[in-house]
């Protein structure tokens, strides 16, 4: 959350929540879930990438991205 709070924006917590309910996903699954315009979406999941939360998921069929803490509880890495 630290990390998160550095991008002061609001529109970054309804992102999240998206996010969260995901894990694997575009940005554009993101857009529409979370109400929040395209240009916010690609520039706060740039960040989130930057940041090391957000990964980019190849085995998406489109240019996905991943929560990688949470996947990989689910996956079995952590």
């Amino acid at each position: 959350m630290q990390l998160i709070e550095k991008l002061s924006s609001n529109a970054i917590y309804r992102i999240m929540s998206a996010i969260i309910h995901q894990i694997v996903f575009t940005k554009k699954e993101i857009e529409e879930e979370s109400g929040v315009s395209r240009n916010t979406v690609s520039t706060l999941i740039d960040k989130l990438e930057e940041l090391g939360i957000l990964v980019k998921d190849f085995t998406h069929a489109k240019l996905g991205y991943r929560y990688n803490k949470i996947y990989n509880v689910f996956v079995g890495k952590d």
